[in-house]
């Protein structure tokens, strides 16, 4: 839609009245209906609280045998604690994690931190 011509356009193919996806005066009703008056409503009578059998999910968040196994901290393996590092490459660990110390030790001496 770069040009108000695709504009009009685009806007035109959807609000065609045969052809289009503008949905009729009795489709807006009921879905307004199933909205406010029995979600909302549901919602209003328990003065905010979650409502069972309100917006349930779908598919796999909905299975029972799911529920409580998502989500959370994830657990690291031994293996991936401590990473395998070449010899040479430890060294330059070493003092690169010294050299950090040394800077944050003076930047906090300062006051900087």
């Amino acid at each position: 839609m770069s040009t108000p011509k695709r504009i009009t356009h685009a806007i035109q193919r959807i609000m065609d009245p045969e052809d289009g996806v503008v949905p009729t005066s009795e489709e807006l009703i009921k879905s307004r209906n199933e909205c406010w008056i029995t979600n909302l409503k549901g919602i209003w009578d328990v003065k905010g609280v979650r409502v069972p059998g309100n917006g349930n999910r779908n598919g796999r968040r909905a299975d029972p045998a799911l529920k409580g196994k998502r989500g959370g901290a994830r657990k690291k393996k031994p293996a991936q604690m401590a990473k395998p590092m070449h010899p040479d490459a430890q060294k330059a660990a070493q003092m690169k994690r010294a050299n950090w110390s040394e800077l944050f030790a003076k930047k906090k001496a300062a006051g900087a931190l």
